[in-house]
């Protein structure tokens, strides 16, 4: 049996609840593989050099613990420091240096992870390929979105060493085939790049039975869609509103992200 070590700063904690939670549920799941005997996670959390000063969002980040169980996993947060604007092109070394720290306490700790399984591509899966070579541990990096089609697309730099770290991962997965286009269009190898979707809840996510009383409960008659994100042009909510002229007896919904952070 395995034992994972995942590393994402998107991640749930005390302070942010739903940040990251599709990390969160992936990592549920994997835990109940019976090829796993447990997975932990590190959750790196950017500090300002400064702790004096009240700069947002940091202040508002030193009220998470340096450690938590959240559903029978443990979650370690250590501090990496992130320096606003000027940082970006250090996150990577500055966010490894933290993860060998708290790898090592982890090791001490009696978890002597078999592999490391890094979520979003820069700068947690650069800092965890660094990592992951001190170490001498197999490493499976995850994209999932702006890492490649945001950070990627408008840096030279961290799309260098992006394909870096997918050239030492024994993997990369992508969740969704649009992502794993741009990755090899870049430069990687077709053959450690593969789409593996995100699934869904059956269980959380269900019709329910009586969708009159629901629509009634929310104020709302008719067919209706659906839209949950954040009110951006690359989140493609304009698709939906543009879908309506044909579709006359719908409505739509958006369903708007609360900020926990």
């Amino acid at each position: 049996m395995v034992k994972v070590l995942a590393i994402s700063n998107l991640y749930p904690n005390p302070v942010r609840p739903r940040h990251g939670i599709f990390t969160e549920h992936r990592l549920q799941w994997l835990s109940r593989s019976p090829s796993v005997e447990e997975v932990r996670v590190i959750s790196p959390i950017p500090a300002f050099p400064l702790p004096s000063l009240s700069i947002w969002p940091y202040a508002h980040l030193s009220g998470i613990p340096k450690r938590d169980n959240r559903n029978g996993i443990e979650v370690h947060y250590p501090r990496y420091l992130n320096i606003p604007k000027i940082g970006m092109s250090l996150q990577p070394d500055l966010m490894a240096k933290t993860l060998i720290s708290a790898m090592k306490q982890i090791q001490r700790d009696g978890f002597d992870f078999d592999v490391i399984d890094a979520f979003y591509l820069y700068p947690d899966a650069v800092a965890a390929a660094i990592a992951a070579e001190y170490f001498g541990k197999p490493l499976v990096v995850t994209a999932f979105g702006n890492d490649l089609s945001l950070i990627a697309s408008n840096s030279p730099r961290a799309a260098h060493r992006i394909l870096w770290a997918v050239d030492r991962a024994e993997s990369c997965t992508t969740v969704c085939r649009a992502l794993e286009d741009i990755l090899i269009d870049m430069g990687a190898s077709p053959n450690k790049v593969q789409v593996i979707l995100h699934g869904v809840d059956a269980e959380l996510f269900k019709p329910v039975q009586d969708r009159d009383a629901l629509r009634s409960t929310l104020g709302i008659s008719g067919p209706t869609l659906l839209t949950a994100g954040h009110l951006i042009e690359r989140k493609g909510i304009h698709i939906a509103i543009e879908a309506l002229k044909y579709l006359p007896t719908f409505s739509l919904l958006r369903v708007r992200l609360e900020n926990q952070g």
